[in-house]
């Protein structure tokens, strides 16, 4: 392809994800999930509703916190409704315990969390060993150090992120997916990040993991460098059926 073709390429790209990340609300995607919430005015047991309205919460955080006797035995469902739920302080995952939204273009999980450390107090979402994460969108505008989309540590392939799109921008670091020590399962996800900082605009960071990535889309741009997959301290990552692009940062990898 020449040079000329690749740029009217690229424009329609990022095109393409400025307007999945950057309008929400603006349509319902493909993926669009219906959960059964029981008969007779009856909540299913196990599974707890996150609600605009009418359901057992208003915040996803305090949801999760409520739920403290999920094991391999007695798991659990977190289902998050349509709208925009802004957070204040990361969604941090436990063990047994599945969150799923109501489609992409339908659930999101937003908010300005940054931080100087490399932890979920710069994520929106933390992830856990035995959950999975589905079927919605997240989005961290930062404004400090740090921002990431998800923060994972010290899992392995039973933690799975699965058809979630996220974006981030705001920090001096930016991270749409940052894995330390960590092997997890991630597919289908629609990663965009915008490097408006002086430091690093990464799609997804392993440092110390081995997670198995397949089916994702990957933009990143901006920044002092911008890399689609960056990998640290002797990761090795399992990359298959993937569209991965670095755009516009004054070093690409």
């Amino acid at each position: 392809m020449n040079p000329e073709k690749s740029n009217i390429v690229m424009v329609f790209l990022l095109a393409w994800t400025l307007s999945l990340f950057l309008t929400p609300l603006a349509g319902a995607a493909d993926r669009v999930v219906v959960v059964p919430m029981g008969t007779g005015g009856k909540p299913l047991q196990n599974i707890v509703t996150v609600a605009k309205s009418k359901g057992q919460f208003t915040d996803p955080v305090a949801a999760m916190n409520s739920i403290t006797d999920a094991s391999a035995a007695n798991p659990y469902l977190l289902y998050i409704g349509p709208g925009q739920y802004t957070l204040t302080t990361a969604l941090v995952m436990k063990p047994h315990v599945n969150v799923t939204g109501s489609g992409e273009q339908v659930t999101w999980l937003m908010g300005s969390i940054s931080s100087d450390t490399f932890d979920e107090t710069s994520a929106i979402v933390k992830g856990a060993n035995n959950a999975a994460l589905s079927n919605l969108s997240v989005s961290n505008t930062g404004g400090g150090m740090r921002s990431f989309g998800i923060f994972t540590t010290g899992l392995n392939l039973t933690a799975r992120l699965e058809n979630v799109s996220v974006y981030a921008k705001g920090g001096a670091h930016n991270f749409g997916v940052f894995n330390m020590g960590s092997s997890s399962m991630i597919t289908g996800l629609n990663i965009a990040v915008e490097g408006t900082g002086t430091q690093n605009s990464y799609g997804i960071l392993n440092v110390s993991s081995s997670p198995s990535i397949l089916g994702v889309n990957i933009l990143v741009w901006g920044g002092n460098s911008a890399a689609g997959i960056y990998n640290e301290n002797s990761s090795v990552t399992l990359i298959e059926g993937s569209n991965i692009f670095a755009w516009g940062g004054r070093q690409q990898m």
